[in-house]
């Protein structure tokens, strides 16, 4: 039966799924399980076609502006209890299916799965505009010909070979390259981007050097390997003679909030992790920083209190560390 308004084809959409979330699958034949996640497969690619069609008439019809918001993000945000960054990813989504016409048809009919539309977008977006569509098109006809992702990566890279732009002389010629670090709660941090070929590369070989685990009683995942390993790569940056830019004629300085709790429970090792610039591994503090006014206190240099010259402050290693009352 199929729908004559929005408002009954949203009914339709709402009675259907909230009969799959709260059905007992384990009940079901093999048969409709393996039916039931392809028509799931199916809805995924029509929902993100239908929901950048609607956001783009939303946007475009003024509907924004009359609920008191001045982007679809911030709309989405507000409206639809979506996070910053979920906000952001349908806003993207809109736009790249605008761009792309083809691929936004592809999915609209289910022609293709969300995660091959945008892989096949990510490979003609630096195309130039007037080669894009047809070569959209002709990566879904290989896709409707039955091609794998292998084959539509080598039809992909036979296009942009063919219609190369020339060389500017803008270094990689990356230009969608791009890295975010927002602050998320309790002063964690969540990082993101896009980064060009020679980044990539030099990122992977960095962080896969320090990322090795350190024998058999090294319990960490490989994600939080590689974590441990970008903070080390930071840490050795801070602590590098002139490997950074100084501010108003000062050293970069790297403040920890730690209270004096926290810092009678650091053992041996912390503490000299501290003193070296780094922080402790296995002790970090739980919250932010300190609730009341701290003292600041600069670490002594590498050498100890007792070198010549010493004040007091790390000027090679330009650390700082603030513990709590």
């Amino acid at each position: 039966m199929l729908a004559d308004s929005p408002a009954q084809a949203l009914a339709f959409l709402s009675r259907a799924l909230e009969f799959l979330a709260h059905a007992n699958p384990a009940g079901w034949a093999e048969g409709v399980q393996a039916d039931c996640l392809r028509a799931l497969a199916v809805a995924e690619s029509q929902q993100t076609a239908a929901h950048a069609r609607v956001l783009r008439a939303f946007s475009v019809a003024g509907g924004l502006a009359g609920d008191g918001h001045r982007s679809p993000r911030v709309w989405l945000t507000w409206q639809t209890a979506a996070t910053r960054r979920a906000a952001a990813t349908k806003v993207s989504w809109m736009h790249r299916l605008t761009a792309h016409p083809h691929v936004a048809a592809a999915l609209a009919s289910a022609a293709i799965s969300v995660s091959w539309a945008q892989q096949i977008m990510d490979w003609t977006k630096a195309l130039p505009d007037e080669v894009r569509d047809d070569a959209d098109g002709e990566l879904l006809a290989a896709v409707a010909a039955g091609a794998g992702l292998a084959d539509l990566a080598g039809i992909a890279e036979d296009l942009a070979r063919e219609h190369a732009r020339p060389d500017t002389g803008t270094g990689d010629g990356f230009n969608d390259r791009r890295l975010r670090l927002a602050r998320t709660f309790g002063g964690a941090g969540r990082l993101d981007g896009d980064l060009s070929e020679r980044c990539t590369a030099a990122t992977e070989t960095v962080l896969g050097a320090l990322a090795r685990p350190r024998g058999p009683e090294d319990t960490r995942t490989a994600e939080q390997r590689l974590h441990d390993a970008l903070e080390e790569v930071m840490m050795r940056v801070l602590a590098a003679d002139g490997m950074l830019p100084q501010r108003a004629g000062q050293p970069v300085l790297l403040e920890l909030g730690i209270t004096l709790e926290q810092l009678a429970n650091l053992g041996a090792g912390s503490a000299a992790d501290l003193r070296c610039g780094h922080p402790a591994r296995h002790h970090r503090p739980d919250r932010p920083g300190p609730t009341r006014p701290a003292h600041r206190r600069r670490l002594p240099p590498a050498g100890g209190p007792g070198r010549a010259g010493s004040t007091g402050r790390d000027e090679r290693r330009g650390t700082a560390w603030r513990p709590g009352r």
